[in-house]
């Protein structure tokens, strides 16, 4: 879409929501492709665009292009998509003003949502 000129990547970053709508009609083609665009456009482009600052513009655009793909690990292998029983830690250091992620146990290791590991 954005090679034949019909959306550019700045549009889509500042219209996600509509890009979004507008890609529903391709599930009547392969549904396999558009849970793949849902994933980038609408979880990996969307956070970007909700939780980032101006800093994070470029990234975005990026994004939106196609030029860099994006996905998520919410999952764990003990715990699937339950968000309640997700047992990785995150906390603050101000010292080095990081985030410190811990995933104490062997259930609590990452894993990709459905094929995403192969395509993301």
């Amino acid at each position: 879409m954005i090679k034949k000129g019909f959306v550019t990547p700045e549009w889509i970053a500042d219209n996600i929501d509509r890009f979004l709508c507008k890609l529903i009609s391709f599930t009547a083609m392969d549904t396999s492709v558009i849970v793949r665009c849902f994933v980038h456009f609408g979880l990996y482009c969307k956070t970007i665009k909700n939780l980032g600052t101006e800093k994070h513009r470029d990234l975005l655009i990026s994004g939106a292009g196609c030029k860099q793909l994006g996905c998520y690990g919410l999952t764990e292998l003990g715990h699937g998509s339950n968000v309640r029983g997700i047992e990785t830690t995150a906390t603050y250091d101000p010292v080095t003003k990081e985030y410190v992620l811990h995933s104490p146990t062997k259930t609590s290791r990452k894993f990709w949502i459905g094929n995403l590991a192969k395509c993301a």
